[in-house]
């Protein structure tokens, strides 16, 4: 059905994300559930226990990693989407501030990978407007902004 379609494809890249950049051991799904004003989608992000293999726990992705988990579950919804716009929209992908909590070099490095590798295997250029000094080893191309004089900016750019 046309649901399940939307479901793998949210729950493929956004697993991929939750797991490369925050382990492996979290799984996660999108389900979308039928309500009186339409469909909700409910997240659920569920991790094994660490007493009981048998047992998982729900994870709130709002509040877990420092709201990181959020980020990149957001991001996964962003691309999912455009995976399923017809027809498909050609052009760069303008994202800003994707990864504002991401706090640790280990993240962001895991971050940069998966964005580099979603840009690769979409064939889509992806823009990224940051904050966050780590992503730019991902650039194939950066452009920094600098405060000028007399209230100006100055643009700096690095292959």
């Amino acid at each position: 059905s046309t649901q399940s379609v939307i479901e793998q494809t949210f729950t493929g890249l956004t697993r991929a994300g939750v797991a490369g950049i925050f382990g492996d051991d979290k799984a996660l799904r999108f389900q979308f559930v039928p309500t009186a004003q339409g469909v909700a989608v409910k997240i659920r992000v569920l991790k094994p226990s660490p007493y009981n293999e048998d047992e998982v726990f729900e994870i709130n992705p709002k509040n877990a990693e420092g709201g990181g988990m959020l980020d990149i579950i957001s991001l996964g919804l962003r691309l999912g989407l455009m995976e399923l716009y017809t027809p498909r929209q050609d052009g760069p992908l303008m994202l800003d501030e994707i990864c504002k909590y991401l706090a640790d070099d280990d993240t962001l490095q895991a971050a940069g990978e998966f964005i580099q590798q979603v840009s690769h295997d979409s064939g889509r250029q992806m823009i990224l407007i940051t904050h966050k000094g780590g992503l730019s080893a991902y650039a194939d191309k950066l452009f920094e902004f600098k405060p000028g004089p007399n209230l100006t900016v100055k643009v700096e750019t690095e292959d």
